[in-house]
């Protein structure tokens, strides 16, 4: 039944936003090494969380396009580097700006290669919705770099591949099952994250040759200077933060299976506009309530034409 589909459009469009939201408390402003082990958490978790319903499916492994999910994981890691980088050389909100439009590639890729069509009224909603995307740049003391540019564009390409992977193996592999195919990514992804964290820890130790010894007594010496008051009230923080970051990593691996299963369910022109613009959206919306976030006019005229754009795609489709 197709109000199902939608049905579980908004399921994972909710789960995104809340994991979002969640991940607001746990985000910190961390170094590569960090942020890419913060991430191999999430991927490591969300896989444990889809085990349950993978191990059901097992005998259909056979069936199962192991090479799609090698992918898949390769280019999902890749992405979130590459975003790193960009985001160390450059402007932060043009290097989300890019990874937003990463949806652009699947959404005509797919239209073009198997043939879905595309109104004209959907066409128009897809332009209001870059236009929404540019009114989010902030442009204030952006300096352009040429590794900024390569690395934002690497990251929006990533972002863009994995959707026609997806679509890929709904429309080659009809047979496979969702949840191994995105248990199966999150493992290649963890993997992949792991290699980057060896290479990195590998590459910093060469620069920075400091004791285990050293390390474990500045430390030491932090916790003293903060006094046990200071230190129970930070290991309590600690403990909230991994509740939150095993909550993500659940969110990841569900919103996984549910959008994989998506991308081939849906038309590219409805699911891949509607799923990133509904995201930034209600984000947007819903921590300017929760979080008090004050909006700038520009934010309000992207939030307008963002919801406006998701009407004018839906009108589309039934036109």
């Amino acid at each position: 039944m197709e109000y199902l589909k939608y049905l579980l459009l908004v399921v994972s469009l909710s789960f995104s936003v809340t994991r979002s939201l969640l991940l607001k408390k746990v985000k910190r402003k961390s170094p590569f090494f960090e942020e890419v082990r913060l991430n191999v958490m999430f991927f490591f978790v969300g896989m444990l969380a889809i085990l349950p319903f993978v191990v059901s499916a097992f005998d259909n492994i056979s069936v199962q396009p192991l090479h799609l999910s090698a992918i898949y994981g390769l280019l999902l890691m890749a992405g979130l580097i590459c975003t790193l980088e960009a985001m160390a050389r450059g402007s932060l909100s043009l290097t989300v700006f890019f990874g937003q439009c990463g949806f652009l590639i699947p959404t005509v890729f797919n239209a073009l290669y198997f043939k879905e069509s595309v109104s004209i009224v959907t066409a128009a909603g897809i332009v209001l919705i870059v236009v929404s995307l540019v009114l989010t740049i902030d442009r204030k003391g952006f300096k352009f770099s040429y590794s900024w540019l390569i690395f934002a564009v690497s990251g929006l390409i990533c972002s863009g591949l994995i959707g026609i992977d997806q679509k890929f193996l709904a429309v080659y592999y009809p047979q496979a099952k969702q949840t191994l195919f995105a248990d199966f990514s999150l493992a290649f992804a963890v993997l992949f994250g792991l290699i980057a964290m060896l290479v990195t820890f590998l590459k910093n130790r060469k620069k920075q040759p400091e004791s285990a010894f050293e390390s474990s007594t500045a430390a030491i010496a932090a916790d003293n200077a903060q006094g046990p008051a200071a230190i129970a009230t930070s290991s309590k923080g600690e403990k909230l933060r991994m509740v939150f970051i095993v909550a993500i990593g659940i969110f990841y691996g569900v919103i996984n299976v549910l959008n994989t299963y998506l991308s081939g369910a849906l038309p590219s022109v409805v699911f891949f506009p509607v799923y990133n613009v509904g995201v930034i959206v209600s984000v947007t919306v819903v921590s300017a309530l929760v979080y008090k976030d004050k909006l700038s006019v520009k934010q309000i005229i992207s939030i307008v034409l963002g919801s406006l754009a998701i009407v004018v795609i839906a009108v589309g489709r039934i036109v």
